[in-house]
């Protein structure tokens, strides 16, 4: 498909099946997950997902953050230079600005 919305098209097929609009979604995010997987040929935990916004169905990794890496289809270790940039991504909310997360919270 070209790189337009898939939401119109979507709407039009469950209009004509008589189905809601979540039954196709899922049935296209199952479809697209499952070629995925045979593409790729990968152990990794792939999850496939439409974005309403975008109209699109977006597929990602979900991997585990680890300080050193025992299996790279399932976990990924991030150096200092990329948590200072999650940092600046994402401060922590504070009444007076960011403050230091707590230890939980803290990357």
């Amino acid at each position: 498909m070209t790189s337009s919305s898939l939401l119109p098209l979507i709407e039009t097929m469950a209009k004509e099946r008589g189905v809601e609009s979540a039954v196709i979604i899922a049935a296209l995010e199952d479809a697209m997950l499952t070629a995925s997987r045979k593409y790729y040929k990968s152990s990794e935990d792939l999850r496939a997902k439409f974005n309403a916004e975008s109209g699109q169905i977006e597929l990602y990794a979900v991997k585990h953050i680890v300080d050193t890496v025992a299996n790279p289809a399932t976990e990924i270790s991030l150096d200092a230079d990329v948590l200072a940039r999650l940092d600046e991504l994402f401060p922590p909310p504070g009444p007076n600005g960011p403050k230091p997360a707590p230890e939980a919270y803290a990357w």
